[in-house]
């Protein structure tokens, strides 16, 4: 919880919230249940729609340190809103 921390200084309870929520702070989760085909894996269940990029990146979706660190770069580029928890922890 402190790499979610020191990542997200300036929205460190809604970053732990959402990585909770999404993961329950599992870094090997994995949800293979999404109805179009997709699949998200570790901290904040990163979609595999961004596996292409993980890889360009050299980043494993499974380290907490790349997760949290890719899960940044998104935040940056969109907010919150790649995460279906943002609904259950933004209200």
């Amino acid at each position: 919880m402190g790499l979610i921390k020191e990542t997200f200084p300036h929205d460190t309870e809604r970053a732990l919230a959402i990585a909770k929520c999404e993961s329950g702070f599992n870094p090997d989760a994995l949800n293979t249940k999404n109805t179009n085909g997709t699949h998200d894996g570790g901290l904040f269940q990163i979609n595999s729609t961004h596996d292409k990029r993980l890889k360009e990146l050299g980043l494993d979706k499974f380290d907490p340190e790349d997760n949290v660190a890719f899960a940044k770069i998104l935040h940056d580029e969109s907010g919150w809103s790649p995460w279906t928890c943002r609904k259950l922890v933004m209200r």
